[in-house]
C-alpha cells in the first residue's frame, strides 16, 4: 500500500471515529425505548421517552415490517397519527412532537431520516424547530418510499434549553412523513478539522452534505 493510500485510510478511520464519538444531544433519536411496541406492529403514545406530544393525536411508533424498514434500529415514527391505537379522539392526526435539549453556544448540526408514505406531493410534509425557529428544508416537496437524509445548521448565540420539534404538516389523513435516527450534534471549529486535513494531505477533499441549510438562533 502506497503512502497516500496509507494517510487516506488513517484520515478516514480518525475521522470516522471523531465523528462516531460525537455528542448526540437528542434522547432516544431512533425510538428503540420509550414505548411498548413489539415487532411488526404500532401503537400511539402521549410520550416516547424524552419526546412529548406538544400538539395532535400523539406519537404513533410503528416497527420496521407495518409500512417499511426502520432507517435505523427497529421502530420509527409516523406524525400523521392515527387516533386510534392510543390515538387522542378529536384531536388533528396532524401532530407535533418535541423534546427539551440543553445546548451551549456554538454551532450545530441536526440530521435525521425522512422518508414519506405516499406520493402524492405536499400530503407528507414535516418541518423541524428549534425554539419555534424553522430549521428544515422542504420535505413536503419530497415523494416517493426511500428514506432521506436531511442535514441543517443552527447556531446558538446564548446557552439554554432548546426545544427541537417535528411537526406533521400536509393532508390530516394519517398517512404521513416518517422520521427516524434524528441527532444533534456540536460543530467543531473549522481550526481544528483544517489540522486534521492538512495532516493527512486532505485539504481539498470535499465532504457532500444533503438538503443542508443554516439559521442563528438568539
Amino acid at each position: 500500500m502506497n503512502k497516500i493510500a496509507t494517510f487516506g485510510l488513517a484520515a478516514a478511520l480518525l475521522i470516522g471515529q471523531a465523528a462516531h464519538a460525537a455528542t448526540n444531544f437528542v434522547t432516544n433519536g431512533s425510538f428503540e425505548a420509550g414505548h411498548t411496541v413489539v415487532g411488526a406492529n404500532w401503537h400511539v403514545f402521549n410520550t416516547v421517552g424524552a419526546w412529548e406530544t406538544i400538539d395532535g393525536a400523539g406519537i404513533e411508533i410503528q416497527g420496521s415490517g407495518v409500512v417499511t424498514t426502520a432507517q435505523d434500529g427497529n421502530f420509527y415514527v409516523e406524525l400523521d397519527s392515527d387516533t386510534t391505537n392510543g390515538g387522542l379522539p378529536g384531536e388533528s392526526t396532524n401532530t407535533t412532537m418535541g423534546q427539551w435539549l440543553t445546548l451551549g453556544q456554538g454551532s450545530y448540526q441536526l440530521s435525521f431520516w425522512y422518508r414519506p408514505r405516499t406520493s402524492v406531493l405536499g400530503d407528507n410534509g414535516i418541518l423541524a424547530s428549534i425554539n419555534g425557529f424553522d430549521v428544515s428544508a422542504n420535505t413536503a416537496a419530497s415523494k416517493g418510499t426511500a428514506w432521506e437524509q436531511y442535514l441543517l445548521d443552527f447556531t446558538i448565540g446564548t446557552g439554554g434549553d432548546y426545544l427541537l420539534s417535528f411537526e406533521a404538516l400536509g393532508n390530516a389523513n394519517e398517512y404521513g412523513g416518517f422520521i427516524d435516527n434524528v441527532i444533534v450534534s456540536a460543530i467543531p471549529e473549522p481550526e481544528t478539522w483544517l489540522l486534521v486535513m492538512l495532516g493527512f494531505g486532505l485539504a481539498g477533499t470535499t465532504f457532500r452534505r444533503r438538503n443542508r441549510m443554516a439559521v442563528k438562533l438568539a
